[in-house]
């Protein structure tokens, strides 16, 4: 049993940082395709650094999605969690697109959250996005 622990745990491990480095790899790409030609969009890049955390979220989930597919019987959604935490974490982890979103300009309430983090330190939005994929999943 404690074999078998260790084994997953590496083949995480290895996962997580395969996914780092890849995505590492990908972002310096794209920004050096930034700086010379402008030819992506904002968009394209903003999507790019949201994937990698929202993927590694799914990875960190992933164990209690194996738990429950074993199972027997139906599958239950907790409505609860997903409403009181996957949505929040999903909203402010796109935060950047919500606050360069054109459609809501004309609602600034909904704007000021996503200003407030895209001020301060982005490694935040990170963690939102781990959080969302991790919440969709447990």
């Amino acid at each position: 049993m404690k074999h078998s622990l260790w084994t997953k745990n590496l083949l995480y491990l290895a996962c997580l940082l395969l996914l780092v480095f890849s995505a590492s790899s990908v972002m310096k790409d794209l920004e050096d395709i930034w700086e010379r030609s402008w030819e992506i969009s904002t968009y394209t890049i903003f999507a790019a650094k949201c994937i990698p955390f929202f993927l590694a979220g799914l990875l960190l989930g992933i164990d209690s999605l194996l738990k429950e597919w074993k199972s027997p019987g139906r599958w239950k959604v907790d409505w609860k969690k997903l409403v009181l935490l996957c949505v929040p974490t999903l909203y402010l982890g796109l935060s950047s697109f919500v606050y360069f979103s054109s459609f809501l300009c004309n609602f600034p309430v909904l704007q000021y959250p996503a200003g407030v983090l895209l001020k301060g330190e982005a490694g935040f939005l990170g963690i939102f996005q781990m959080a969302f994929g991790y919440f969709i999943l447990t």
